[in-house]
């Protein structure tokens, strides 16, 4: 437990993390607040047992809050995240050094370190303050004393206990047992502390003590030895163990410095519970508390007994384990091996560890990772490692004489930083790096951005909001198609360093850049530069530097703002489309396309916005956006593709041949609870998302491959994964394919829905109701060009064909009226379209005649008139006028085998597939 306020920490150990014993802790460190008058009111958790009902329940019935961080976003729990970790290196920091002076302290005694370095930390005053986390926590005047700390593991000569207890003993007696220092006891005052005995296993709570700071005496007396881990249970129990030789107090001896098998900790959860009155005479007999015992642990099946070594059994690729000879057996170099090996082990785990504690190994986890990653996009660590970490030193430098030739910060120190009255730590700095390529997957630039540490934000100091609109491609789409019917020009437009272009709302301090510090005023290169965190220099944010929790709606307002005052009008319909005249903007965060009948319109709106002090470049004539290449082809055609995309999930995949499939799916998808476990040859999940953008702009053939399979992203099974992999290899054989929108100017807006009515259904396995929703999918089109398409579940049970067939009418009819408003505003705003009607048509093509009849006729029949309100919303959409106007919607019957929604419903057969794919992407 951490205390945000004050930094103090609290230790509790448990020997699982199970609810009760959470709870248990949580009790213990409120009970420990409490007796500093703090009462507790929030946490703050991981979402592991902090999340469980029980411990929430504890939470609610204490009249205490609790909040969690994002699933996967373990850095938004950092500041306990990095405590433990700290903790950490300072428990084995004093583990180490004691056992190279005491051979009594073994890593057996980890538990014990871990408390004083809790406790030392909390006595000591914290970084940048005279004051300790203890007086912080408690606002007590008297401050926490350090006089009765010592060095843990160090020696201690105990009163004998006859003499604490008044009695006499013979003159020539030893007046004092050895024993070796473990840290305070947290149940009685400073002056007490918890002693082990070398000889017996036993701890407990000693007032009588004297201690050898200095270590000298462990090699002159052979009573502080590890004997006691074998009195404790612990010997017997460790995978190699060999008798310590003669020489107990040799350092050198590392066969002694084994790992546990088991962590038990070497005592009970309830410390010393007697002698609470009277804290000056504490025998060793009294209140005494033994390690626990490790003997009736279990040992893993999958290891070898052999005099008294357990080895781990290897096994072969099949599974199969191999044995020891006979010969090996007898040996009697068997035992000197096992300690050989041993060692090796041992050292290994050590050498493999770098001094920021990362891996120095390429371990099957982590080379899963990289496998699994976009290799072009990295943090700092990860850049330096690269062979071309030249270039992203060159594109750090430019970055930051970018940030300050344009004003974006200024330099400050600490000091002015407090004097302005400024409560609130800076915030960090985190580099990011990324290689930028085409869409044919070439290098076109190396980028470095220097982001703000969002998390370290708090709302209501730096932002109050953070939501920020991106235009939708559906709008991307129709304004394209548009574009082409009317011959419009489309230029493209990229904002340099967007967001610092926008002044920042509040004072934020932010600490200098890694890699950096100041000289002579100014930020320079220094790979050897001090951590940010001990450099005195700060900076001051003038400007919206990117990584602030509110930057990207900070920037979306400045440049709206500039639009409105150029004579834009933003759109009710769509927020990231502006009209003025003829001239439309369409904005994807800093990426913008301008569309204009006339290119001088596009060249007066970029001169515009350079001369309101815009920092932008021309791309000239639209070829590429958002990584999709846009080509204009003959016969008022435009193709959108993303071969370079399609080529690195392919390489995500991993496959291991050449196999490729003519269609996406072959067959429907059910949980497969029962079903084979998968490989785990690749990334599920994240296969998953790069598919499911694929398919939502220029992949409609594979839209419903897609969705099936990302049902199961929280537990697929290998029915799942060779779906996956069919969709892969699918994209395998088309990698060169996209969407190829031919315009039809005789056609307006049209819209294709079908519903496959419980095709999920699993006669096997009946007992999941999910398997009987019904799925809708639609295809909307304008000028015979694909803006918008879908195939999803529906959200209850459909009880008939009908039923579900209506359900996919309704929600497909949501986004046609979309873009009918959208096209009617298109008019409004004095956009010259050359159709002269005053109302945009539309046409929808449906296969059930119960269906069309529940959208065009009123009344509810006894099996239909269950159906929600919800579902009736467009009717007055699909209704004549008053005074006998035309609907605004036609629904209109299609015959089965000329439905283009049928893809998105359901597998089809390759002839099927292909007629219906060439109609929707036109090849």
């Amino acid at each position: 437990f951490v205390d945000h306020y004050s930094g103090l920490d609290y230790v509790h150990l448990q020997e699982s993390t199970s609810a009760d014993e959470t709870i248990e802790a949580k009790q213990a460190f409120e009970r420990f607040a409490s007796e500093h008058g703090v009462k507790i009111e929030h946490y703050h958790c991981d979402n592991g047992i902090f999340a469980s009902r029980a411990f929430r329940e504890a939470v609610k019935n204490s009249g205490q809050s609790i909040s969690f961080c994002g699933v996967g976003a373990h850095h938004q729990n950092g500041i306990a995240e990095k405590r433990i970790q700290d903790l950490s290196d300072m428990a084995r920091a004093l583990l180490t050094h004691a056992a190279h002076r005491n051979p009594a302290v073994t890593s057996h005694l980890w538990p014990y370190a871990l408390r004083h370095a809790s406790y030392v930390r909390r006595m000591l005053p914290a970084t940048g303050s005279d004051k300790s986390p203890e007086e912080i926590f408690s606002a007590a005047p008297v401050r926490p004393t350090t006089r009765f700390l010592h060095p843990f593991g160090c020696p201690v000569y105990v009163l004998s206990d006859d003499l604490q207890g008044g009695k006499s003993i013979p003159r020539w007696d030893e007046r004092s047992r050895v024993g070796v220092y473990v840290g305070h006891s947290a149940q009685h005052s400073p002056t007490v502390s918890l002693i082990l005995n070398p000889q017996t296993g036993y701890i407990s709570p000693q007032f009588h003590c004297v201690f050898d700071d200095n270590f000298d005496t462990p090699s002159q007396d052979a009573k502080f030895s590890a004997i006691w881990e074998e009195k404790a249970g612990f010997k017997g129990n460790t995978d190699v163990y060999v008798e310590r030789k003669e020489n107990l107090h040799d350092t050198r001896d590392y066969l002694h410095k084994e790992i546990p098998a088991v962590l038990k900790y070497p005592f009970t959860t309830e410390e010393v519970e007697a002698t609470k009155n009277d804290s000056t005479n504490m025998p060793e007999t009294e209140g005494a508390t033994k390690p626990v015992s490790t003997e009736n642990v279990q040992e893993d099946p999958t290891k070898i007994q052999n005099g008294g070594a357990n080895i781990p059994a290897t096994t072969t690729r099949s599974g199969r384990a191999l044995k020891r000879t006979l010969r090996l057996q007898d040996s009697e170099l068997l035992p000197k091996l096992t300690s050989f090996v041993s060692i090796v082990l041992q050292v290994t785990a050590t050498l493999a560890k770098l001094q920021d504690g990362s891996v120095n190994e390429l371990s099957p986890l982590f080379s899963f990772a990289s496998s699994i990653a976009d290799n072009d996009t990295m943090y700092l660590k990860e850049a330096m490692l690269q062979p071309d970490r030249e270039k992203f030193l060159e594109a750090m430098i430019k970055e930051i004489e970018d940030h300050t030739s344009r004003g974006h910060w200024r330099i400050t120190t600490r000091a002015e930083m407090r004097a302005r009255g400024y409560n609130h730590k800076p915030i960090m700095g985190i580099w990011s790096f990324k290689r930028k390529r085409n869409p044919f997957g070439q290098i076109t630039k190396y980028k470095a951005r220097f982001c703000c540490h969002g998390g370290q934000t708090v709302k209501g100091i730096h932002y109050e909001e953070t939501f920020s609109p991106v235009v939708s491609w559906s709008t991307v789409r129709l304004m394209l198609t548009l574009s082409e019917v009317y011959g419009w020009h489309a230029r493209q437009i990229d904002f340099v360093l967007a967001f610092p272009q926008a002044d920042v709302k509040t004072d934020i301090y932010m600490h200098v850049p890694e890699k950096f510090s100041v000289t002579k005023g100014k930020l320079k290169l220094n790979e050897s530069a001090p951590h940010p965190s001990k450099q005195e220099n700060v900076v001051k944010l003038i400007k919206n530097v990117y990584g602030l929790a509110d930057a990207s709606l900070t920037w979306h307002n400045h440049l709206k703002k500039g639009l409105i005052e150029y004579g834009f009008k933003q759109s009710e319909v769509d927020p990231c489309l502006f009209f003025k005249g003829q001239v439309m903007f369409i904005l994807y965060v800093d990426d913008g396309i301008c569309l204009s009948p006339v290119k001088r319109d596009a060249d007066d709106l970029i001169k515009g916005l350079k001369d309101k002090g815009y920092i932008l470049t021309d791309e000239g004539p639209l070829a590429a956006y958002l990584g999709i290449q846009v080509e204009k082809l003959s016969g008022n055609r435009i193709s959108l593709t993303q071969p370079g995309y399609i080529e690195r999930v392919v390489q995500q995949c991993s496959l291991k041949d050449n196999r490729m499939h003519d269609t996406p799916a072959d067959r429907v998808l059910n949980r497969d609870k029962d079903g084979q476990a998968r490989k785990n040859e690749f990334h599920y999940r994240s296969i998953i998302g790069g598919l499911n953008y694929l398919a939502g702009t220029t992949r409609p053939d594979i839209q419903f491959a897609v969705h099936q399979c990302a049902r199961f992203v929280e537990n697929p099974k290998m029915s799942h994964e060779k779906a996956v992999k069919r969709i892969v290899r699918y994209l395998r054989r088309t990698a060169d394919k996209g969407l190829i929108m031919s315009v039809d100017t005789t056609k307006g807006i049209e819209c294709f829905v079908d519903a496959d009515f419980a095709g999920g259904y699993n006669k096997d396995d009946p007992t999941d109701p999910k398997d009987c929703l019904s799925r809708t999918g639609y295809v909307i089109k304008y000028a015979g060009c694909p803006i918008l398409w879908a195939s999803k579940l529906q959200r209850t049970i459909a009880l008939s064909t009908t039923e579900a067939e209506y359900q996919a009418l309704s929600q497909a009819c949501r986004e046609v009226i979309f873009l009918m408003n959208l096209t009617d505003e298109l008019r409004a705003n004095g956009i010259k379209l050359i159709s002269e009607q005053p109302k945009i048509q539309c046409r929808v093509f449906e296969d059930n005649a119960g269906a069309i009849e529940l959208a065009k006729a009123p009344k509810l029949r006894p099996r239909t008139k269950h159906l929600a309100i919800q579902y009736h919303h467009f009717r007055s959409w699909t209704a004549r006028g008053l005074d006998g106007e035309d609907p605004k919607i036609k629904v209109e019957y299609i015959k089965t085998t000329e439905q283009e929604a049928d893809i998105m419903t359901k597998p089809l057969p390759k002839p099927q597939f292909e007629s219906l794919r060439r109609k929707i992407s036109g090849w």
